[in-house]
């Protein structure tokens, strides 16, 4: 089948599994809890990191239907990331419609007559929803054992749970930290080794996890050493910094229709990318001041922000970003040299390419 074809039935699997598992099902109290954990659940993404897994699993001779519990813990893994991320970027809107804090902030106004505690109210519900997801994700990645015997399946699924939640994490969650720091730096100080780092745990981290993930599930074993394992592992990396470099790319380019939320909500927030960067450096000193006066200022008005995509572009950021983008589409490419060749390493192969094209 083509990629398209492929994303689309093996999310519908994973969306089948999904609302026949407990959680789904699961009534949590009081209402707006509830309606928090499953906000992005119940619309939906991309499902881009469990489908990798799930065929970097097949690509190895594994079987796709035991990996479906671990595809969808990285998940719900995911979603809460998005959940805390969204709170901390101060977002409003994510898939085109609210943020989970946004959304709880006004139900409280609304429903509850919060006031101005609302936005505080907001904040707390989706900080819960996150943890929840957190937890379920756990659960969903120890059921990559529960309905075994067999010891080995035990020890990998306690392996993947300790690699996620020590190294993935820690990646993850440094990387959050470090774009934090480096939005309140002058551009003048930071460097395009630290925004890549930023990149490689705050995004690449989970990709590289998901295709290591299913790789193991294949073996059948935790096998870290295993040269096809290190091989996909180092793949999902690349493809992770690929699709970040395009998503803020698209961040400049895009349309809300297609993003799901603000065109250039990066600038806002003052968010260091690569576009950003290259072209501050390629920018006259006039245009330098210009640019500084409007990324990060969340009070810029549209008008603005459109002035400042259209600099990201016409100083050269955007094609050098391009070319990075590229680099990683090599790279990982060239990990796919060690799995044997066939449709299953044709569909990773497309799977990258798609990261870095989607939404030209």
């Amino acid at each position: 089948m083509e990629l398209s074809q492929e994303l689309e039935a093996t999310t519908k699997r994973l969306r089948s599994y999904l609302e026949g598992s407990p959680y789904w099902n699961n009534r949590l109290s009081p209402e707006h809890l509830h309606d928090a954990v499953f906000s992005y659940l119940r619309t939906g993404g991309k499902y881009l990191r469990p489908c990798l897994l799930l065929w970097c699993c097949r690509a190895l001779g594994g079987e796709e239907e035991k990996a479906l519990p671990a595809a969808l813990a990285v998940e719900v893994f995911h979603t809460w990331t998005l959940v805390h991320d969204d709170i901390i970027d101060r977002d409003d809107v994510r898939r085109s419609c609210p943020t989970v804090h946004e959304e709880f902030r006004q139900r409280g106004e609304e429903e509850l007559g919060l006031g101005e505690f609302a936005p505080h109210y907001g904040q707390s519900l989706a900080m819960l929803a996150g943890d929840l997801q957190h937890g379920w994700a756990v659960c969903l990645l120890a059921e990559a054992a529960g309905k075994s015997n067999r010891r080995e399946d035990s020890s990998l699924a306690l392996s993947l749970i300790r690699e996620l939640e020590g190294d993935t994490l820690a990646a993850l969650i440094e990387g959050e930290a470090l774009d934090l720091v480096l939005s309140r730096r002058p551009l003048s100080e930071v460097s395009e080794e630290e925004i890549l780092g930023m990149i490689a745990g705050k995004t690449a981290a989970l990709f590289a996890f998901s295709a290591r993930a299913g790789a193991n599930l294949a073996r059948g074993r935790y096998s870290p050493d295993d040269p096809q394992v290190k091989a996909l592992g180092d793949f999902g990396h690349h493809a992770g910094m690929a699709f970040q470099l395009q998503d803020d790319i698209l961040g400049i380019t895009g349309t809300e229709a297609k993003l799901g939320k603000r065109v250039g909500a990066d600038i806002r927030e003052g968010k260091r990318t690569l576009p950003l960067l290259f072209s501050w450096h390629h920018a006259p000193p006039p245009l330098r001041q210009r640019l500084e006066s409007i990324v990060g200022r969340a009070e810029a008005s549209d008008g603005e922000i459109a002035e400042a995509c259209h600099l990201l572009q016409s100083l050269g950021g955007v094609p050098q970003a391009r070319q990075a983008a590229q680099r990683h589409l090599g790279e990982a490419l060239k990990r796919l040299d060690a799995i044997p060749p066939g449709p299953d390493r044709k569909l990773l192969g497309d799977f990258v390419r798609f990261v870095i094209e989607r939404g030209r």
